[in-house]
């Protein structure tokens, strides 16, 4: 089992209530913070 792209996990954020998601790349690429908030 893989863990979902970054485009694809942004999107599973949004469509789970969460607004302003972003993404935030460390390491070029190989690891990323995502932040949302769910006001």
């Amino acid at each position: 089992r893989r863990f979902p792209d970054q485009p694809t996990f942004k999107a599973m954020i949004e469509d789970a209530g969460f607004s302003r998601v972003t993404v935030t790349n460390l390491s070029g690429g190989v690891a990323a913070i995502h932040h949302g908030w769910a006001i």
